[in-house]
């Protein structure tokens, strides 16, 4: 009998959860809403409120023996760009579709090319 309690209580409590998780997250997001975000990339202290590039292995090269990022960006439009931008580098120097490099190289240039008609126009800022 406590068996079949018990799994009723977590039925229901994993019924719950989900509504408990958004509303949770729908907070947070109203939160962030009220700071402006003026650059966007990976906190690199902590306690601090400086931007640093991104840290993401994808967004990362190795130039000259040193590992460098893209970032901070100010913008989506700048975001998208370098990251763009940075693979276009990787195909050149042959770290990137090695398969079929030129069709990838020529998708990367078109998507380059097309980014700034079809990026969102800016918004102003619900205060």
């Amino acid at each position: 009998m406590r068996y079949r309690s018990a799994r009723k209580q977590d039925v229901n409590r994993i019924a719950i959860e989900p509504e408990l998780q958004m509303s949770q997250l729908a907070d947070v997001f109203a939160e962030l809403h009220k700071h402006p975000f003026y650059q966007f990339g990976s906190l690199d202290t902590p306690g601090e409120l400086h931007i640093a590039p991104f840290s993401r292995e994808s967004l990362t090269t190795l130039t000259d023996s040193q590992l460098q990022s893209i970032g901070p960006c100010s913008s989506l439009q700048d975001y998208y760009t370098s990251a763009l931008q940075l693979i276009l580098d990787l195909i050149l120097r042959q770290e990137k579709y090695s398969r079929g490099a030129v069709d990838a190289y020529l998708i990367h240039c078109f998507l380059l090319d097309v980014l700034p008609r079809v990026m969102p126009k800016k918004q102003a800022r619900e205060t």
